[in-house]
């Protein structure tokens, strides 16, 4: 097939969770900050940059996916090979897909034969320094056969995408380089690079919140370019809330928050706050950089919703709402552990509906296309009389959105099937082979067909990052029994350090 004829919307299955229509004046407010935006001079198009033939969107055509997590701010740069299985379940039949650390031949027979996924091409590519690596999609411009395959992959087809895990520069030029090498249309999956660094601003995402739906759909929160300043905003916060939060802007999840007991706070001197502040930052990995976000740390919330999103190209529809879940959160930063499909009183749910289409209008008009997901906390007495506060938008792929896609290419839909997904650490345990977890785990595997069963969306054996699954069944109750009976399976087949020292 010609790509060039050919313009399907979406790479995979999509299941439309809702149809919103917004409001004229809303509309008109969408316009107003729109302009805005623009004037602001941050949004060019990225064919001034990147060459006409390369924009955001999608080709009925072979796709390269990459998952890189270089760019993610506080990222230890020697964990970032581990999370680029995590998105080999997108890539289908005839794409590309881009590693740079060792294959796992147990996992893609796993995605091939039991899952029943055709596997795609692997390309493994050298990064370099393993403690500076180089960008994947460099990786593969450095590379002449890595190139000249993805070149044979595209002249061949008439078209080409590249699917980042987010969005880069780095990306883009690579898509420049097969368009300019073939003469072939080439779409970036994902925004333009400036546009995804100013969506993934916590700061960025709170102004145009603000200006969109008013104040009152924040919680509390502030922009401050020094130490002092943030010390002093914490006081004032400390007054009337029980907790504060100092964020990282640009980090991902909860890798940049850092959470103060108010109590603590108001005891302690602005000087020695400043102090204390500079001390935290310095030890999660902060260069330096303003502005940091400063605000309130709300505790107790009746739930933590995320609205799972793909924006199309604007010319073909309006943003699609693929599902609303509850994360599952952990910890003094609130790390991410897992999610269930949501639902809430018609009222509320509609609400939070609307508000996410308002925003995602923005970004789309400002030339967003691709994955898009709305974090906010639900917080009050009751779901009757509660406040939706948004928190952050994640202009990437994440731990929702790639096991809810991968459900959909299996004909699952996450939300309809009560599932849940699981995300955890495995610190301290030694685990098997993938190949021998798979086996030992039996008929708790999902298979295509099967009533109910755990999918694995990355790898899990010795040297992985954590155990990352789904986990399928005819109710939330049941899904979620049959997650913590896997969980329970892995423990137990894992070996502790001190066990495999006393087997040796």
């Amino acid at each position: 097939m010609n790509a060039r004829a050919a313009n399907r919307q979406f790479p995979w299955p999509l299941h439309r969770r809702a149809q919103i229509t917004l409001d004229d004046r809303d509309r008109a407010r969408i316009a107003t900050q729109y302009g805005s935006c623009v004037r602001s001079g941050a949004f060019l198009p990225p064919a001034a940059r990147f060459g006409s033939d390369i924009a955001s969107g999608y080709l009925d055509a072979p796709m390269a996916v990459l998952e890189d997590h270089r760019a993610i701010d506080l990222m230890p740069q020697e964990s970032v090979p581990l999370y680029e299985y995590r998105s080999y379940g997108l890539a289908r039949a005839g794409d590309v897909f881009v590693l740079s650390r060792e294959r796992l031949p147990a996992y893609e027979c796993y995605v091939d034969q039991v899952l029943g996924l055709a596997s795609p091409h692997v390309l493994q590519v050298d990064r370099g320094n393993p403690g500076a690596p180089d960008a994947l999609a460099n990786a593969c411009r450095r590379d002449a056969k890595a190139l000249d395959r993805l070149c044979e992959v595209a002249a061949n087809a008439g078209g080409f995408n590249i699917l980042p895990y987010l969005s880069s520069g780095h990306s883009w030029l690579l898509a420049a380089d097969i368009a300019r090498r073939t003469g072939v249309p080439v779409r970036a999956c994902c925004p333009p690079p400036k546009l995804a660094r100013r969506v993934n601003d916590k700061l960025w995402f709170s102004t145009q919140v603000r200006q969109l739906l008013g104040i009152q759909a924040l919680p509390p929160t502030f922009s401050v370019f020094g130490p002092a300043a943030a010390a002093v905003y914490m006081r004032k916060l400390s007054r009337k809330h029980s907790r504060v939060v100092v964020k990282l802007p640009s980090s991902a999840g909860s890798m940049g928050n850092i959470a103060f007991d108010a109590g603590n706070v108001r005891q302690t001197s602005v000087g020695a706050l400043k102090a204390l502040l500079l001390q935290q930052l310095e030890a999660v990995g902060w260069t330096g950089r303003y502005p940091i976000l400063v605000g309130v740390w709300e505790t107790g919330a009746l739930s933590s919703p995320s609205v799972q999103m793909w924006l199309p190209e604007s010319l073909h529809a309006a943003p699609i709402i693929e599902g609303l879940f509850d994360q599952t959160l952990e910890g003094e930063r609130q790390q991410f552990i897992g999610a269930t499909s949501l639902a809430l009183p018609d009222r509320l749910q509609s609400r939070i509906l609307y508000e996410a289409t308002m925003i995602a209008s923005l970004v789309q008009r400002l030339g967003y296309v691709g994955r898009l997901s709305l974090d906010a906390l639900i917080v009050g007495e009751d779901f009757s009389s509660a406040d939706l506060h948004w928190i952050e938008c994640n202009g990437r792929w994440g731990g929702v959105s790639i096991p809810m896609t991968l459900a959909a290419r299996l004909g699952v839909d996450l939300q309809a099937h009560n599932c849940v997904i699981v995300q955890r650490p495995v610190a301290g345990l030694a685990l098997p082979d993938f190949d021998v977890l798979i086996e030992q785990l039996g008929s708790s595997i999902y298979r295509p067909g099967a009533k109910e069963g755990v999918v694995f969306t990355e790898p899990v054996g010795p040297g992985e990052r954590g155990v990352s699954f789904f986990a399928v069944a005819a109710s939330t109750s049941r899904s979620q029994e049959l997650a913590l009976e896997v969980i329970d399976q892995i423990t137990a087949l894992a070996t502790t350090p001190h066990q495999v020292e006393a087997m040796q």
